[in-house]
């Protein structure tokens, strides 16, 4: 068959078929634009075996707290420094049975020694001056 310009060619609608080139619309997954973020991991099913995973955290000495504590309660007046000394001796214990239990604590002991050590020396200066001041402060 034969247009009207005298060329071979198809049927009219093959015609019109071949002269449609538009690109094809883009699937449907692509249609959305990328998000900034990108898609989270997995999460795993269920707890890990036993056996596998992180180990727990070593539980904090207690007489470590304690040592910190003690140290702090030194600068009460109506104390005399007492529980300073207290307070680092429970600190070097802290630290001997550190070694041997696996618990942590390490920085709460020292810190317990070293307050404990300035509040017994603030304490005695401040309970020196007191005494030495005179009547105008007694």
């Amino acid at each position: 068959m034969t247009n009207p310009t005298g060329e071979a060619g198809g049927t009219p609608a093959s015609d019109a078929a071949a002269a449609d080139t538009r690109t094809p619309a883009p699937p449907a997954e692509h249609a959305q634009p990328y998000s900034a973020y990108p898609a989270p991991y997995p999460q795993p099913y269920g707890h890990p075996v036993s056996g596998y995973g992180a180990r727990p955290a070593p539980k904090v000495s207690t007489v470590a707290i304690w040592s910190v504590v003690a140290s702090a309660l030194g600068l009460l007046p109506m104390l005399f420094g007492l529980t300073s000394v207290i307070g680092v001796a429970l600190g070097v214990i802290a630290l001997n049975r550190m070694r041997f239990t696996g618990e942590s604590g390490r920085g709460l002991a020292i810190a317990g020694i070293a307050v404990g050590a300035v509040t017994f020396l603030a304490s005695w200066l401040i309970g020196i001056a007191f005494l030495t001041s005179g009547p105008a402060l007694r």
